[in-house]
């Protein structure tokens, strides 16, 4: 059972009020929260324990042989991860998702009806699933609240919800594609300014974070946020910008969409049916006497050609942009059609990050940052990744490679040291 994925299984939440619960927390003195969840299987039945239980977990087995034929096998988790929501309407999903801090809500049609999942900490935890009725039903509620045409099918379509979530309002941004099967649907969980990390609370080094903040008081160049989908590219900006905006900088932003508002920033969303798209609004910008502007991310020529040259004309560009490694984020400039000198004359700072999950829960961003140094201004030789390997070890600065390698024997010993 060592190697047993949970997610293959039906997930049966123990209900507090059942006679092993009570069992379990009564006779054991263990806190509700404790036991996260039982899993029948064709092995057994798997029973999930949180920190606090695991050294209790003997006499929660002979507790629960007392009550059930099957074998017992315990795994350990530290986070509650696979809880459900209470029913398949709209308004309780988006609270249920909220609740567990996730960031996507996949809704899906297959072949046996729909399934809903929720990205959690970059992983998808499926929920219970549904008939194509209720597929259909709750869809339709998603679309409602979106404020988007209930019955267009055939045509992707965005819209955005505002919801009150105790005493707190929840935004969430929907997304309608269409596929073979039907419509599917996804929305972002979108967060508040007040959630935002600090620049200290990113998870860089101590050399890393001087030298982002000896980047960032220079506020001239253009500074690259690199990393797959759903590593925290935009968290990465958006605290950042906030940081600079809060220094009394003049900052401005086009986004597509503005996931999160913050105040004393001028953010513009793009409407390319509108025929606002983020080259135009970059040279409205220009006009603006901005300090700072930020890119959601850089999609084409044109918008990679403005954003180097207001670079280089004395601004602070701050941007995302699709690829593996610092090396391939100037790769990608020069293929979207900008001179490589130039490139290179503006860049300040590259920024790669990935997103790791721990193996006792919660995730950690891991971060390479790749100052691009004064003596290759204008480099125009051709780019190797040994290049980088002699910037960082001038600058003693890791690797990404080497923070991977670190956080792995971090969380090896300090799985170690817990029972």
């Amino acid at each position: 059972m060592s190697d047993v994925h949970l997610a293959q299984f039906w997930h049966l939440p123990l209900p507090p009020s059942s006679a092993a619960y009570l069992r379990l927390t009564q006779q054991l003195g263990l806190p509700a929260s404790a036991v996260v969840e039982l899993l029948d299987c064709d092995q057994g039945r798997v029973i999930i324990l949180d920190k606090m239980a695991w050294p209790q977990r003997e006499s929660i087995v002979f507790q629960l042989q007392a009550i059930s034929s099957k074998p017992i096998h315990c795994v350990y988790v530290p986070t509650h991860t696979q809880a459900h929501m209470a029913s398949a309407d709209a308004q309780s999903l988006l609270v249920h998702a909220y609740q567990r801090n996730a960031s996507d809500i996949h809704i899906e049609p297959i072949q046996s009806g729909g399934r809903i999942r929720l990205r959690i900490e970059g992983r998808l935890f499926e929920q219970p699933r549904l008939s194509r009725p209720e597929l259909d039903t709750l869809m339709a509620q998603l679309k409602v609240l979106a404020e988007v045409d209930v019955t267009e099918t055939k045509q992707p379509q965005d819209g955005r919800i505002d919801l009150m979530v105790g005493n707190q309002q929840a935004r969430f941004r929907l997304n309608a594609c269409p596929g073979s099967r039907g419509e599917s649907i996804v929305v972002r969980c979108l967060h508040s300014a007040e959630q935002l990390p600090s620049l200290h609370q990113l998870g860089l080094t101590h050399r890393q974070f001087l030298c982002l903040a000896k980047q960032l008081a220079a506020a001239v160049g253009l500074i690259l946020v690199s990393g797959p989908t759903g590593s925290g590219k935009s968290t990465t900006i958006y605290s950042i910008i906030k940081q600079l905006s809060e220094s009394g900088l003049r900052v401005c932003s086009v986004e597509d969409p503005v996931e999160i508002e913050l105040s004393g920033i001028l953010q513009t969303q793009v409407h390319p049916q509108l025929e606002l798209g983020f080259a135009k609004v970059l040279r409205a910008f220009l006009r603006q006497d901005p300090d700072v502007i930020m890119v959601g991310e850089v999609r084409d020529a044109e918008t990679a050609k403005i954003a180097v040259q207001a670079a280089l004309t004395g601004h602070l560009v701050i941007a995302s942009i699709h690829a593996d490694t610092a090396i391939d984020v100037i790769r990608r400039l020069v293929q979207l059609g900008v001179q490589q000198a130039d490139v290179t004359a503006a860049l300040k700072l590259v920024i790669s990050q990935r997103l790791r999950v721990r193996p006792q829960g919660g995730v950690q961003v891991l971060f390479e940052l790749l100052p691009w140094p004064e003596r290759l201004r204008g480099y125009t030789h051709t780019l190797r990744n040994e290049l980088r390997d002699e910037i960082l070890s001038q600058q003693q600065l890791p690797s990404l490679q080497q923070r991977i390698q670190c956080s792995y024997l971090s969380s090896h010993d300090e799985f170690n040291s817990n029972p």
